[in-house]
């Protein structure tokens, strides 16, 4: 069990997010995982904390071990080595046959947060990618909100892709990164998965991926969206998510922070984005 009073070491880990810290903390032969969190990014860490307390137990979380509300951090065990996104082939696979179970696992925890403006701020970040070639094929932004608007919110992970989803490599998966958990869309989280490039996956795979995750979570309530629905939602995140790395690549002039997989969410999720756009319309 974590105290917070004893001798650690820490060893810091890469991340693109400016208001956040992260770190592998040691003591003896024991780990936690540690993250910290700006003064202005107190939401996030009182958003996370909810989480990781309502899911307690549930063996879909590492457990939380400490917690310090006046310094902003908290720490948990430490979790599985593998990423998601560090599989491939038949392992890969083996995996993704839980993640619809996994998922609706996740839902309906504490999403008591409302973020009004997404869909303004959704306009700017559509207008700063203009010129991107995809973006011709894709909905303007009021046919996106015209889509979505109607499809009911409820609380939902937020950040549901590969990095965030833990394994050891035994079939066993976990889901950590809760910061964003609050009321929002299912479909988008499904495409923030299955049309994330970071998985090495088929078009076709991509598609029975999004498939098997909507009609789960279908038999728990929510009702199933539609072919165009799913493909808006796909849109919303591919242009949120392009619009967040293109500014973190002209922010850092280093090699990205030292993580590769920048380049890509910057550009292919609007290319899967007009692709499913087009073939739902």
């Amino acid at each position: 069990m974590w105290t917070g009073d004893v001798s650690v070491n820490a060893d810091l880990l890469k991340t693109h997010r400016r208001d956040h810290l992260l770190a592998v903390v040691t003591s003896g032969n024991q780990k936690w995982f540690a993250k910290g969190f700006a003064p202005d990014a107190k939401e996030d860490f009182e958003n996370e904390v909810a989480a990781y307390v309502h899911f307690a137990g549930q063996a879909l979380t590492p457990e939380l071990a400490y917690v310090n509300e006046d310094l902003l951090f908290f720490v948990t065990e430490i979790g599985p080595p593998l990423k998601l996104s560090d599989l491939e082939g038949a392992e890969l696979r083996e995996h993704l046959a839980k993640i619809p179970h996994l998922y609706i696992q996740s839902l309906g925890g504490p999403g008591c947060r409302e973020r009004p403006g997404e869909y303004a701020s959704f306009e700017n970040k559509h207008r700063s990618l203009s010129e991107h070639q995809s973006m011709q094929m894709l909905p303007s932004p009021a046919r996106v909100k015209s889509l979505v608007s109607s499809l009911p919110r409820i609380p939902v992970h937020g950040d549901f892709q590969p990095a965030n989803i833990l394994t050891d490599g035994d079939g066993t998966l976990v889901l950590v990164d809760f910061e964003s958990y609050g009321k929002g869309l299912p479909a988008v989280d499904v495409a923030r998965l299955a049309c994330n490039p970071l998985l090495e996956l088929e078009w076709d795979e991509r598609q029975e991926l999004a498939r098997s995750m909507l009609a789960a979570i279908s038999q728990v309530g929510y009702p199933l969206v539609t072919d165009e629905q799913y493909a808006a939602c796909c849109a919303y995140w591919a242009i949120c998510c392009s619009a967040f790395f293109s500014r973190v690549i002209e922010r850092d002039s280093s090699p990205l922070n030292g993580i590769s997989d920048i380049s890509a969410l910057a550009g292919v999720p609007l290319e899967f984005a007009a692709k499913l756009w087009n073939e739902s319309v």
